[in-house]
């Protein structure tokens, strides 16, 4: 015995291609608007022809935990150059310790694509009870590296 067929109009879709066809719609949407975004320069897709400056510590363990007065303190970082062309990079150090600002002269350093240079934060902490905090400022482009040390 058969169960009766019920007669299916030709609009009605399934939920199986309704699901298919709502994926693909899906699919087709991103792929635009990655391609326009991209085409902005809103994004890319890969690092090769972007054009940025990195800045950081070279190790975590040159940073104290605690500041101890008296004793002199040599923090090392790293600029590295990776505009695709040769720039000059003007920073400045600051030691903010005891709410007092120390500000170290402006250091300017040219690099050739891909080239880096260690820079050095040299202090002598003042006393053992206050915490320091050290910027380093790039002024073009525009970046800062914090270092907050102290008794916490």
């Amino acid at each position: 015995m058969t169960l009766p067929a019920f007669p299916m109009s030709n609009f009605i879709v399934s939920r199986k291609r309704l699901v298919f066809l709502c994926t693909i719609l899906v699919i087709v949407g991103l792929a635009i608007s990655f391609t326009w975004a991209g085409r902005q320069g809103l994004f890319a897709l890969s690092a090769d022809n972007q054009a940025f400056t990195e800045l950081y510590i070279n190790n975590s363990r040159d940073v104290p935990v605690r500041v101890i007065g008296g004793q002199k303190y040599d923090i090392p970082f790293t600029i590295v150059n990776q505009q695709h062309r040769t720039q000059s990079f003007t920073y400045r150090i600051v030691i903010v310790e005891q709410g007092k600002a120390s500000h170290q002269p402006p250091r300017t350093v040219t690099l050739g694509d891909g080239q880096k240079t260690t820079g050095r934060v040299q202090f002598t902490a003042v006393q053992t009870s206050q915490d320091v905090t050290i910027y380093v400022q790039l002024q073009q482009p525009k970046q800062q590296l914090t270092i907050r040390v102290g008794q916490s």
